[in-house]
């Protein structure tokens, strides 16, 4: 008697245990990897990574949505980067990608039949084998693939759409551009993306136009560069935020849509939201994405950014912004250089109010005159205070045009290297006077120009090169138009000049070797030592060639030098 009721006791004690596990929720994601054996050239063994959400234990109820990541060239270690995990942890769905190796003497030039993007390399045929894998597998249902793909990968997405209309649903292609022309007219839907300025927008830009030519739509977004990364190789090829939200948001759309339908995509014409845009209607698969891609000016980017456009007009960025600001773009820079500062400064909280500058003089006054009535109508309309920006012949004429105006509504103007235009009557920046805060800023061989301007004189280095003024521009940017007064590492900028850079490989491991040296004994607190050290090598080297040099460790020291002082 006393074992039966011990046995009950435990059976009871399980039952309360299922029961609690029965109530607890186990939200997780089984990663793994399939090694198949292939035929494929340089990949007789392909690593194809997966990721599937998973609920007590089972796949959840978005597992079947399974999305093929195609893989920029040399991607590898997939579940480290958000973009591929964003898809399997915020939205629920079934990822995977694989790992493509190639002669990289040889990579594209070795024809189509050997290169992961097309079709007659067979690596399509390998990714559906994949998708009937994790669906007998998990024993998943069928559903048409969903792809998103970067750089090499948004050409390969792209590809398959086009030849695998059958079996592909969506196609979020980012970055590519070794497209075929669609063969013909399907269901699949489209989102082409990229940064402005990149070489590929043409190659996507004539793919939305063969495509209308057959009936099919294709949603394109010209997107902002990646700020952090304004120095590097491909500033303009590699996707921001907002181009990877804008496919994060269009791939839920269109998994909503089609679970909204029993199980199949409708038709673009039943989409939810219409509209007519340049005389042209476009579908879009919910509210949410036609926001967030209505959020970018589409067609402003692609006037702004197309150094061929004869459009002229006044553009407004971001309105409804807390301040407005007029930048006026000098016609001697590239027009995406122009949408790099122009988007950055309305992303730092402003309304940006501007023109493209035809170099013209008589011109160019008419439409500084126009371009301030505009703002200064918005800003009385809206009750708000103006500031004015520009550089060099624009900002000459900007300071001579402001001088007409004393109405309470300008705040502030803001000029970079003011340069005087031949058809300028007036020859010398000191006979112009501007009743409101003026603020003059000098760089390179404008720092040594005499000047009898009374202003603030800020020395900050622009650097311009193909793609981008440099990181020094955009902290100027940023300590000029931020809304923001916290200060961070970045609030003062750092001039580097040639001379700077003018050093010996003894000079660089000097500075270097003292750098690392007074970055230990400020670790160690022996702040004297560290300061001694500190003036010894300030008084043998400029600010600008510690930066040139270490820029993280000079930044860190100084930071922590006035922080003991403080």
């Amino acid at each position: 008697m006393f074992l039966l009721k011990i046995k009950i006791i435990k059976i009871l004690l399980a039952v309360c245990v299922l029961s609690v596990a029965g109530n607890t929720e186990d939200n997780s994601v089984k990663y793994g990897k399939y090694e198949i054996d292939t035929k494929l050239m340089w990949n007789e063994k392909v690593v194809v990574y997966y990721a599937v959400p998973m609920k007590n234990g089972f796949p959840s109820e978005g597992a079947s949505n399974i999305v093929f990541c195609a893989p920029y060239v040399g991607e590898r270690e997939f579940f480290k980067r958000e973009f591929n995990n964003y898809f399997v942890k915020k939205l629920g769905f079934t990822v995977f990608s694989f790992e493509f190796k190639y002669d990289e003497n040889r990579s594209i030039a070795s024809g189509r039949e050997n290169w992961y993007y097309y079709k007659e390399s067979g690596w399509h045929d390998l990714v559906f084998k994949v998708q009937d894998m994790l669906l007998r597998d998990f024993q998943l249902t069928r559903k048409k693939l969903l792809i998103a793909g970067e750089s090499g990968g948004g050409s390969m997405a792209q590809q398959m759409g086009v030849y695998f209309p059958e079996k592909v649903e969506a196609v979020a292609s980012i970055g590519g551009a070794a497209f075929d022309e669609p063969k013909e007219a399907s269901n699949v839907a489209w989102l082409m993306i990229n940064t402005w300025g990149a070489s590929e927008n043409r190659k996507n830009d004539d793919y939305q136009t063969d495509c209308r030519a057959i009936g099919m739509q294709v949603l394109r977004s010209r997107t902002p560069p990646v700020w952090k990364d304004k120095r590097e190789r491909d500033f303009r090829h590699c996707p921001g935020p907002e181009a990877e939200e804008l496919a994060f948001i269009f791939l839920k759309a269109i998994v909503e849509l089609r679970d909204t339908n029993e199980g199949v995509l409708p038709v673009k014409e039943k989409w939810p939201i219409a509209r007519d845009i340049n005389g042209i209607k476009y579908y879009f698969p919910s509210e949410e994405f036609f926001n967030k891609w209505n959020s970018l000016p589409n067609s402003v980017i692609k006037s702004m950014s197309d150094d061929s456009s004869a459009d002229k007009n006044t553009y407004v960025f971001n309105e409804g912004a807390d301040n407005i600001c007029v930048v006026l773009h000098d016609p001697g820079f590239e027009s995406t250089i122009d949408m790099d500062e122009t988007y950055y400064i309305s992303a730092l909280g402003n309304t940006v109010v501007t023109t493209l500058l035809s170099d013209e003089c008589g011109d160019d006054r008419i439409k500084i005159d126009e371009i301030l009535e505009y703002a200064i109508a918005l800003a009385q309309k809206q009750k708000k205070k103006i500031r004015l920006f520009g550089m060099l012949n624009s900002g000459y004429l900007l300071l001579e045009e402001a001088a007409n105006y004393n109405n309470g509504i300008i705040e502030k103007v803001v000029v970079v290297n003011p340069s005087i235009p031949e058809c300028s009557e007036k020859k010398d920046i000191k006979s112009i006077t501007v009743k409101v805060n003026t603020e003059i800023y000098l760089s390179g061989t404008f720092i040594k120009q005499e000047t009898s301007w009374q202003g603030p004189r800020t020395l900050v280095r622009i650097e311009k090169t193909t793609n981008d003024f440099g990181n020094n521009w955009f902290k100027f940017l940023k300590k000029v138009f931020s809304l923001k007064e916290e200060k961070s590492d970045d609030e003062d900028v750092v001039a580097i000049t040639d001379n700077d850079k003018n050093l010996s490989t003894s000079q660089v491991d000097d500075i270097d070797r003292n750098l690392k040296a007074i970055e230990r004994f400020l670790v160690k607190k022996e702040y004297e030592i560290a300061e001694k050290m500190f003036e010894k090598l300030t008084a043998k080297y400029s600010s600008g060639n510690m930066v040139y040099v270490n820029p993280g460790t000079y930044k860190w020291i100084v930071k922590k030098m006035k922080e003991n002082k403080e």
